[in-house]
């Protein structure tokens, strides 16, 4: 029987109250209109309050609290979050290219060929004398055996445009982002620059050409 008093208890506390007023007053035009301002003063604003937090018991008899929501009529839809925030649907998310499978754009295209450089080197070794004797086979060593015929045997200064225009002079495939390629060597400390117009041999690129490739450089 306790019992039973406990949920009538439980339910009388979540039953609300509501009060209605009503007046009837006879009176001249000016008397009610003193009354209806009269009136008017003792109404208090609405209040609407959240139905109190329900307790049940959880099989560990540990009380856990549930708050009410003030509106039920919420909805969450956390689960198309992610089209809603991008303004995407599943068509065009879909529709995304992966990487690489983009327009292809030419990284060197800015590069020019530059004239009148001594490539045939009469009375001394030229260059392709020279690729011919040293075998390079990566793009790395073709870049390092051009820089050293530049630098050691006709000893001009030299970038990444004399660099171009000597694959060029001898039929090379160019990589397909010489700088890039060059930026990698420097990062390999097989070159030294601090513009990529004004290129050295670094000690280790040096000792590759002249050490580890095929042949003996003549300088």
């Amino acid at each position: 029987m306790a019992k039973k008093s406990n949920n009538n208890q439980s339910n009388e506390s979540n039953n609300g109250k509501v009060k209605v007023f009503y007046a009837e007053a006879e009176a001249s035009s000016e008397g009610i209109i003193e009354i209806m301002r009269t009136v008017a003063n003792l109404r208090q604003p609405v209040i609407v309050q959240a139905p109190p937090a329900r307790q049940i018991e959880t099989p560990n008899n540990l009380t856990e609290t549930i708050e009410a929501p003030l509106f039920n009529d919420v909805n969450d839809d956390s689960t198309e979050g992610d089209n809603a925030n991008t303004g995407l649907d599943d068509s065009e998310s879909s529709a995304r290219q992966p990487r690489g499978t983009g327009p292809k754009v030419d990284r060197n295209a800015h590069l020019n060929k530059v004239p009148d450089i001594d490539f045939a080197n009469e009375g001394g070794q030229s260059l392709k004398v020279l690729f011919e004797e040293k075998k390079p086979k990566t793009d790395i060593n073709k870049v390092l055996v051009i820089s050293h015929y530049l630098q050691d045997i006709i000893k001009i200064s030299y970038g990444v445009n004399e660099i171009y225009t000597g694959l060029g002079h001898l039929s090379q495939r160019v990589p397909k982002d010489l700088p890039a390629t060059i930026r990698n060597m420097k990062r390999d400390a097989l070159i030294k620059y601090s513009k990529i117009d004004d290129i050295q041999l670094a000690t280790e690129g040096a000792n590759r050409v002249k050490l580890e490739m095929p042949g003996t450089s003549a300088e």
